[in-house]
């Protein structure tokens, strides 16, 4: 059973350490996410897909 099934979920500091674990959690448990970063990188946005994909939830790289 997944607890945040059809939930959105902002986190801030998405990039790396304790926000990018965040995501990955919260991705594992049903929850849409909008994924934090203070600036574009490529990196984090084939990360943002690839979550998407394995958990089969959205997950959209947002900046500011």
């Amino acid at each position: 059973m997944k607890i945040l099934k059809d939930k959105s979920i902002l986190i801030t500091g998405s990039n790396r350490g304790i926000g990018k674990a965040m995501v990955e959690l919260c991705a594992s448990q049903g929850a849409n996410i909008w994924a934090n970063a203070r600036k574009f990188n490529e990196n984090f946005e084939k990360e943002c897909a690839l979550i998407s994909t394995d958990y089969g939830v959205v997950v959209t790289p947002l900046y500011f």
